[in-house]
């Protein structure tokens, strides 16, 4: 599988926001479509599947750049129709940062 966030993190955003995602959060986006890459790639018969990123929705508050990974790989498994992996998603408050169980 290929992640193409050049949409994101190049081009001008469509909305004008001006918002363009890091390396950081680019590298985070690549994390959650590794995770999911197996088993897609056993599901779908293509040879190369190519996945382009064309808008990224912030949460107005509490962002985490590692949130990515997940909301990457619960799309993969909604849009490909893969079993979802047990994967547990929390933000820990005392060190401000997401505790994502399952994804590292």
């Amino acid at each position: 599988m290929w992640l193409d966030a050049s949409p994101v993190r190049e081009h001008p955003p469509a909305d004008r926001s001006g918002l363009r995602l890091t390396t950081d959060e680019s590298a985070w986006l690549r994390h959650g479509l590794t995770l999911a890459a197996g088993d897609t790639e056993a599901r779908v018969a293509e040879q190369h599947i190519s996945v382009t990123v064309h808008r990224v929705l912030f949460p107005e508050a509490g962002f985490q750049a590692e949130g990515l990974a997940p909301a990457l790989l619960a799309w993969a498994q909604e849009e490909f129709g893969l079993l979802n992996r047990p994967v547990s998603v929390s933000f820990d408050r005392w060190i401000r940062s997401m505790d994502l169980r399952g994804l590292r």
